[in-house]
């Protein structure tokens, strides 16, 4: 990693702390050149690692940024809805790659996807249900977000 400030090639990792809930870790850098300080976060690269079918013929890589654009207009809480529909695809994408297949049909997706949102929206669930022509519907005991007071 180079150093943010002087773009020296080597740094060093001083502290490191894995996320609990998602495939991410934080680390703490020091430059070796400089002595700059930074943070940064690493993710697991999702383009490609997994394949999805739709209809059986057409394979396509299976995109969190696709399954982000499908779940953020569905969400009831709109202010939050960026930074949860991309933790919900996250979650979803770790989801599917627990199957342990490396190519999973788009319906078996869909319904993945459906059981992430079901327990995090009960509506949000619903909509997606309807619009991926799922036949399980939301539970009752999936959670709704409460409503912002403004």
């Amino acid at each position: 990693m180079f150093c943010i400030k002087c773009h020296h090639e080597n740094t060093k990792v001083i502290n490191s702390r894995p996320n609990k809930k998602h495939a991410t870790v934080w680390r703490r850098r020091k430059c070796e050149s400089c002595g700059a300080t930074f943070t940064t976060t690493e993710v697991v690269a999702t383009e490609g690692g997994l394949l999805s079918i739709s209809d059986g013929k057409n394979v396509t890589p299976f995109s969190v940024s696709r399954s982000l654009l499908s779940i953020a207009p569905l969400l009831t809480a709109q202010e939050t809805a960026p930074d949860d529909a991309y933790w919900l695809a996250m979650t979803a994408y770790e989801k599917a790659l627990q199957t342990n297949d490396a190519v999973i049909s788009s319906k078996e997706l869909a319904s993945i996807i459906f059981g992430v949102l079901e327990r995090y929206d009960s509506t949000a669930a619903l909509k997606y249900a309807l619009d991926h022509h799922l036949t399980r519907m939301p539970s009752s005991r999936a959670k709704r977000p409460k409503a912002s007071r403004s």
